[in-house]
């Protein structure tokens, strides 16, 4: 799923190094939770007159996901875990001011039901991660 909005000039994201050579579903994760916080940022930008008290707090969960995810990376899934239910709860919270800007009126509502798509790919994403074998190193971890 191509994202909605990149910066300006840009014609990819960019993964983290380290991120960029993570196994692939590492990345995967990692790249669509990025996209999410992008599309975030477009929708709150583009929404006129919308509350800084809304909006700040919306950008900032949309942005706790990746660096929970980067915080994850490289590490025994067992040790990734706390780090995949930050991400699981930035997740929540995006959800729960998304629910209410779409009450407020603050955000047109094909991008609220986008969003709402993209947050449910994500959750099904880390979920899948955290529930892999915990004794599994990431591939790009030094083996013990």
């Amino acid at each position: 799923m191509e994202p909605l909005l990149r910066a300006p000039g840009a014609d990819t994201l960019q993964a983290p190094r380290g991120i960029a050579a993570a196994s692939r579903p590492q990345r995967v994760v990692w790249e669509r939770a990025a996209d999410l916080a992008v599309e975030v940022f477009g929708i709150s930008a583009r929404a006129e007159g919308i509350e800084p008290a809304l909006r700040d707090p919306l950008r900032t969960a949309a942005l706790a996901v990746p660096t929970a995810l980067a915080r994850a990376h490289g590490r025994p899934v067992r040790d990734a875990r706390p780090h995949l239910a930050v991400a699981l709860g930035a997740l929540a919270e995006l959800e729960s001011h998304l629910a209410l800007a779409g009450r407020l009126g603050e955000h047109p509502p094909d991008g609220v039901g986008r969003l709402r798509g993209m947050v449910e790919m994500v959750r099904r994403l880390i979920v899948a991660l955290a529930v892999r074998d915990p004794d599994r190193r990431a591939p790009s971890a030094p083996a013990p």
